[in-house]
């Protein structure tokens, strides 16, 4: 009987991690929301939005990392010991079923974190190419965006219980999305680090100007 206790508790808790995911992605601003005339932005709004994107994708990282923590206790699976009763059977064969739904939840939940990092960048890729395009006008090398994307990696996984690498397997997958995020999150650093570059050495030129007219 207390293995069906664990074992059910452990899938309850995975539901409402879920649960919470669900809430939180609620709260957050839609990320397809427009970021106005992106042509019109200026060096210190890119350098802003820049910023701005890198927090966001840093905060999707890391709840990434939340789901893979809070479902580690779905690698454990009941299993029936000889002379475990009736009732002990009954309740390892629906903590069994448990930990199946729940493993389907995680592994929905890591494709909705997919969908938020893929949508993410969508809605901030004109601030990347308009950071370039000014880079360039300033005759400085751009930085390549070519790397940024999810590739075909199969989202699919064998959430049965005889799947005994199953947390492995889903940290892998949980890996792809964090991969994607710290990627384009070095590239948005790349091209702040230059834009700044850029207006120290246009402040330099100016203070001294002024110093040579003063």
């Amino acid at each position: 009987m207390s293995r069906f206790v664990y074992f059910l508790g452990g899938a309850l808790v995975g539901a409402a991690g879920i649960t919470a995911a669900a809430l939180l992605h609620k709260e957050n601003d839609n990320p397809l929301r427009q970021l106005g005339n992106i042509e019109d932005l200026g060096v210190d709004d890119l350098i802003g939005k820049l910023n701005r994107y890198v927090i966001k994708a840093h905060a999707l990282s890391i709840k990434c990392s939340s789901v893979v923590m809070k479902s580690t206790d779905l690698q454990a699976t009941p299993i029936d010991l000889p002379g475990d009763d009736l009732l002990t059977r009954i309740g390892n064969m629906v903590g069994g079923t448990m930990t199946v739904v729940s493993r389907q939840w995680k592994r929905d939940a890591l494709l909705d974190l997919k969908k938020e990092a893929e949508q993410l960048y969508t809605q901030y890729s004109g601030v990347f190419a308009k950071a370039n395009t000014l880079l360039e006008q300033f005759g400085m090398g751009q930085i390549s965006c070519k790397g940024i994307v999810f590739g075909k990696r199969d989202f699919s996984l064998n959430n049965e219980l005889s799947n005994d690498d199953w947390i492995l397997e889903f940290d892998a997958l949980a890996d792809t999305i964090r991969n994607f995020l710290n990627m384009s999150t070095t590239v948005a650093e790349q091209l702040i680090a230059s834009l700044e570059k850029n207006q120290d050495e246009n402040d330099a030129v100016t203070e001294s100007h002024t110093e040579a007219t003063a």
